[in-house]
């Protein structure tokens, strides 16, 4: 009788470098997208430093190829392609210097990223001014009007100083106390 447990559901195990490397080589072989961005999802520091380590010299050449292919497309492909490049560069650099195609196909990447990174700013700048212009278009005219209106409006209802103690003088409002004291302050003089 075992004294294992059984779970819930299947455990999730971290993909093996030695897996990673076959996939990545039989997506090479067989120019397979679906199993290469598969691979290429792998987030894992040293899972790909190893599975880069794992792959033989004769398929750098096509994922030198395939990277630069998918760092054209999508941000958020060539974000996770950003750590393959990296560790292929840190993994087989001698390799890569040795063979001038791997080298041209590096160059076209580099300007590639440096283009990317100099409309970075004119995007975010685009992207300020459409949710500006999306915030102008969802605030409505009604809900403007109705908040111009005042929010507490107080009336006087006492019965002391009537309308008959308001006096108009040149556009300004003056009450008989006001003339009561400029009199007071002629007596004084």
């Amino acid at each position: 009788m075992s004294t294992d447990t059984l779970t819930d559901g299947p455990t999730r195990q971290p993909p093996l470098a030695n897996t990673l490397s076959r996939l990545l080589q039989q997506g090479l072989l067989s120019g397979d997208r679906k199993i290469l961005v598969g691979v290429f999802q792998e987030t894992n520091e040293v899972v790909v430093r190893n599975t880069i380590r794992r792959l033989p010299v004769s398929f750098i050449i096509p994922l030198v190829k395939e990277i630069d292919h998918g760092m054209s497309g999508h941000a958020q492909h060539a974000l996770s392609l950003s750590r393959w490049t990296a560790a292929l560069i840190a993994t087989h650099t001698s390799y890569i210097l040795s063979v001038p195609e791997i080298v041209h196909t590096l160059n076209r990447l580099y300007q590639t990223l440096a283009s990317r990174q100099r409309f970075y700013p004119r995007m975010l700048q685009l992207k300020g001014r459409l949710e500006l212009v999306k915030f102008n278009r969802s605030t409505d005219p009604e809900e403007t009007d109705a908040s111009n209106e005042p929010v507490l409006v107080y009336q006087d209802e006492s019965d002391s100083g009537g309308s008959d103690s308001m006096v108009i003088d040149g556009g300004g409002f003056e009450s008989d106390a006001d003339e009561n004291w400029e009199d007071l302050s002629d007596m004084e003089t």
